[in-house]
């Protein structure tokens, strides 16, 4: 869609721990879950959850590799996803979203020193 998605993925973002508006890059993989279920039945909740989860792996992996930061969310309304990315028709839904950038300085605020 045309203009800035910053506002979009930070209002439909529920925690506070990470900025969507000053992320390099969000990707939202998705996944038809019904039509997995249809083909496997209820181990379909498995394999879609492994074939997520390792693609975020991927994605933390290949973002460290190239010294960027990058976060996994669980914490965002789907729905609003869906009507964005015009999914209503494919069957497809968002499981999670990842953003990617630049490091913060002190991203974790750790202070080892007192640990």
């Amino acid at each position: 869609k045309e203009g800035k998605p910053g506002e979009f993925l930070q209002r439909n973002y529920f925690l506070a721990n990470y900025n969507l508006e000053q992320a390099g890059a969000v990707l939202v993989p998705t996944v038809r879950t019904t039509a997995v279920l249809d083909a496997v039945g209820d181990r379909g909740y498995r394999l879609v959850n492994a074939t997520v989860g390792a693609v975020a792996q991927s994605v933390y992996t290949a973002a460290a590799a190239v010294e960027l930061g990058c976060g996994v969310a669980l914490g965002f309304d789907n729905i609003s996803y869906i009507e964005e990315l015009g999914l209503e028709e494919t069957g497809e839904a968002p499981l999670l979203i990842m953003m990617i950038g630049n490091e913060r300085p002190a991203p974790a605020d750790f202070r080892y020193e007192i640990a």
